[in-house]
Order: structure tokens, then C-alpha cells, then sequence
């Protein structure tokens, strides 16, 4: 029994990580200090939607300030996503950027429901 312990505490991290949120732990988009979007996520999977539609502006603004970042460790506990989204250029911009935010996270996503499946 005590060898599916760390495999079923890696499972309970996984249904964590995927879960979702209540609204006030959700991610609030923002354009600039004081200009919020009308774009929350309160998931992971809705966090990567809402990241295709918002303005480009407000991804900007985010991974600036390490706001993604910050988000995904503390409020979705998910810390490898958020060392992965560190590695991205800080010089990186606009569609570029968003481009790679979301191909980071859907890879990551995807790779999760897979383990959770497993």
C-alpha cells in the first residue's frame, strides 16, 4: 500500500492543479494598473482560452510584472507551469508572447489530464 502513496499524492496534486477556483481566487486580466478586462479564469483550461482572446495588451502587462507566474504557484499550486512561463524571454512581445503562453500551458495542461488519466 505504501508504494501508491506518492502516485496517489501526485493525483491529488493534479486534481488540484486542474480544478477549479472560486471566483475571487480567479485570475483578473488587466490592461494596465486600475484597467481591468472583462476576462477572468478561474482554471487552468479557462485561463488558457481567455489568454487567446484578451487584448494583447493585458498579456503583456502580466508577464511583465510576473503576474501569470505568480498566479498559477500560489493559486493553482502549480509550480513546474510557472518555471516554464519564467523561461520565456523577458524581451518577448505582443503575439509572440501570447503564442507562447499558450502553447506552454495547453502543453501543460494536456500533460496533466494525461497523468490524471492514467
Amino acid at each position: 500500500m505504501s508504494k501508491n502513496l506518492p502516485n496517489k499524492r501526485k493525483h491529488q496534486a493534479v486534481a488540484k492543479i486542474l480544478r477549479k477556483v472560486p471566483h475571487e481566487d480567479g485570475f483578473i486580466f488587466y490592461v494596465d494598473i486600475g484597467q481591468p478586462t472583462k476576462n477572468i479564469a478561474t482554471s487552468l483550461e479557462q485561463f488558457a482560452k481567455e489568454l487567446e482572446v484578451v487584448d494583447v495588451k493585458s498579456v503583456d502587462f502580466h508577464f511583465s510584472r510576473a503576474d501569470f507566474q505568480k498566479w498559477i504557484s500560489k493559486i493553482l499550486e502549480d509550480i513546474e507551469l510557472s518555471r516554464r512561463l519564467d523561461k520565456i524571454p523577458k524581451d518577448t512581445f505582443d503575439e509572440s508572447l501570447r503564442k507562447k503562453i499558450i502553447g506552454i500551458v495547453k502543453a501543460r495542461k494536456d500533460e496533466l489530464i494525461k497523468f490524471q488519466l492514467s
